[in-house]
């Protein structure tokens, strides 16, 4: 266990790296491009280059792709925009918007001739009319698309359009036809996925004729290349293909495990159009095997999520198993209700199959009420439906028709049909496919699981041989790591330092341009007194500063005293004071001198010109 962790700490950071190489390259090339085409190239690339479940990103890079080269008219670059787009658009079950983009991709090919371009618009489209339930222009546009690809020699799409196709004439009740072209296909193409997304589908075809040893054969082929690629959401799709096989062949317990698994990877990857598919799925089994915790729940939730999404073909499943459920309880109104719901979006698609299997239930519905003429219209109707296919669905069909008559009291009628009912059965579902299915799942894996053993004992073999190179490996990973660390951390010291030192350079310039602002101001104050060669006293009087030798304070009156004579006026001192020059200064709260006309000083007293002595207190002695 310690060797596999060791190797997973040194495998996961180089597969990440290799996993955004790509975008990363494309992302350098997008920037050094300095025309709209080429970038608009660049960029369609990198949108393509994304993994599937991611769809922001992608769809951003190619509505930019289309803008670019709109603003260089090349119609050839804005198809592939528009394709891309449409691709995207289904991945986010967005089917109607994705239609609108590929009619825009159509015009634009048929302007331009260009005939890939057709042949992909024609293909998309009828990929997105088969999801809204569309069946019959979904057949006729993939039709279309092969022919165009045909007369044209478009080799490298033979294979994507037959699997395309193949899909539509299976729900269209085309089989064999389907298969045929799933066959073409396969032998057309060396491409794993598309290879894998062949043998899945043609599987699915076989699974709805009941041709269930072949249909495992196909399914697990798919598997094997979806775990080759790493494909999950490929494997999910197989899964919950594996899950309706089982279903069919009654082993209810693989079922229910096969479509767990698919429900995982849906959640895991938030495809929601999955989320919907299993929760139908595991609710039918849950019915199937008289499991009736959270039946209606997951069914509810189908049902949410497909009305959301505007998948009517799916949205009319749900509404059928739901009415089902309640027919098989009892609750015949809400069972109505849900059946003709189902019905009118079935009868709006035109599916003869699902049509079919809803009248029926409708008939089955109707003989409770014993409603019997109703009834009999439902059944005859999906007899009609079903009258060149056999399947299961004929067999519910036929079966419920027999009891139909059973309960009206035509036995003869009702043996009849019981007769045609029973040879079907026998036909479509015989003990030994059941236990060639079961055996060749069981094969698979085994086989599988052998196959991981010996990737493990290879790799512990590798390990064994190689200890001294992965532990060098290990411990440089974890001195990388580790240096990452510092570096960060010290970076991170460093950045909240220079933050701090910002702070205090901003706080410090903040003070000293308010020291410099009261400084311009006291010395705009004191320039003027400066400049100013007199003062005005209270009563009007002028005083020359130069003649001025002292001021004395006496309760709310001063004496000024000039050369020639002194002067009484009401005042206080500090009043005054702001109005005199620097050289005139307080040395006692009673008086103020000037300073020039001092003669000497001592600790407590200054002699001031003519022998006039004046008090020094120790407050104002340091400004002497």
């Amino acid at each position: 266990m310690k060797k596999q962790l060791y190797l997973y700490f040194i495998i996961i950071p180089i597969s990440i790296f290799s996993q955004q190489t790509r975008i990363d390259s494309l992302s350098i090339l997008i920037e050094k491009s300095e025309n709209n085409t080429g970038k608009a190239k660049l960029l369609i690339k990198r949108s393509k280059a994304y993994p599937p479940i991611k769809t922001t990103e992608p769809f951003n890079d190619a509505i930019l792709a289309l803008e670019l080269s709109k603003k260089d008219n090349d119609l050839k670059t804005q198809i592939d925009a528009y394709n891309q787009l449409s691709g995207i658009s289904t991945r986010k079950d967005d089917y109607q918007k994705a239609i609108d983009f590929d009619l825009l991709a159509l015009s634009l090919s048929e302007k331009e001739n260009y005939f890939l371009g057709i042949v992909n618009s024609y293909k998309n489209i009828s990929r997105n009319q088969k999801f809204l339930g569309k069946i019959r222009e979904a057949v006729a546009n993939a039709e279309k698309a092969k022919e165009v690809a045909v007369a044209n020699n478009i080799t490298q799409e033979y294979a994507s359009l037959n699997n395309n196709l193949g899909v539509a004439y299976r729900n269209n009740n085309q089989f064999q036809e389907s298969i045929t072209v799933f066959n073409e296909g396969i032998s057309q193409t060396k491409n794993k996925k598309l290879l894998a997304l062949l043998h899945m589908n043609k599987a699915n075809t076989f699974t709805e004729i009941m041709r269930l040893d072949e249909a495992i054969d196909s399914h697990l082929l798919s598997l094997k290349i979806n775990e080759e690629l790493k494909d999950e959401k490929g494997k999910q799709q197989v899964y919950n293909n594996l899950g309706a096989l089982f279903k069919k062949a009654k082993q209810y317990d693989k079922a229910i495990s096969y479509y767990q698994k698919s429900l995982k990877i849906a959640q895991q990857n938030k495809i929601e159009s999955a989320v919907a598919i299993s929760y139908d799925n595991i609710a039918t089994v849950y019915d199937l095997t008289k499991k009736n915790d959270s039946i209606i729940w997951f069914r509810k939730n189908a049902i949410a999520i497909y009305e959301r999404l505007n998948d009517e073909k799916n949205s009319a499943r749900s509404y059928h198993n739901l009415g089902n459920y309640f027919l098989l309880h009892n609750q015949l109104i809400d069972a109505e209700r849900n059946l003709n719901i189902a019905l009118q979006k079935r009868i709006k698609m035109n599916v003869p199959n699902d049509i079919a299997s809803t009248k029926t239930m409708l008939g089955l519905l109707y003989d409770k009420q014993k409603q019997f003429e109703k009834a009999e219209f439902c059944l005859l109707q999906a007899k009609e439906l079903l009258k060149d296919v056999s399947n299961d669905k004929k067999e519910d069909l036929l079966k419920a028709l027999s009891d139909h008559y059973k309960l009206k009291g035509d036995l003869e009628k009702a043996l009849i049909i019981k007769e045609a009912q029973l040879q079907l059965k026998d036909s479509l579902l015989h003990h030994t496919e059941i236990i060639n299915v079961v055996n060749k799942e069981n094969n698979y894996v085994v086989e599988h699981q052998k196959n991981e053993i010996k990737k493990l004992a290879s790799i512990e073999n590798k390990f064994n041989n190689n200890k001294i190179l992965f532990g060098v490996l290990i411990i440089l990973v974890f001195l990388l790591a580790l240096y990452s660390f510092i570096r960060w951390k010290k970076s991170d010291f460093y950045k909240n330092k220079i933050q701090f030192e910002k702070q205090k350079i901003e706080i410090e310039k903040l003070v000293t341009e308010k020291i410099h602002q009261e400084t311009l101001e006291e010395l705009s104050t004191v320039r003027k007194l400066v400049i100013k060669d007199f003062i005005v006293l209270k009563n009007n009087n002028k005083i020359y500063l130069k003649e001025l030798i002292y001021i004395k304070s006496d309760d709310h009156y001063l004496e000024v005293y000039s050369k020639d004579k002194k002067e009484f006026l009401r005042g206080s001192i500090s009043e005054i004071s702001a109005q005199l020059p620097p050289n005139f200064q307080q040395t006692h709260r009673s008086f103020i001198v000037n300073k020039n006309f001092i003669q000497s000083l001592s600790t407590s007293e200054i002699v001031l010109k003519g022998n006039i002595i004046i008090p020094l207190t120790r407050k104002f002695k340091g400004f002497f």
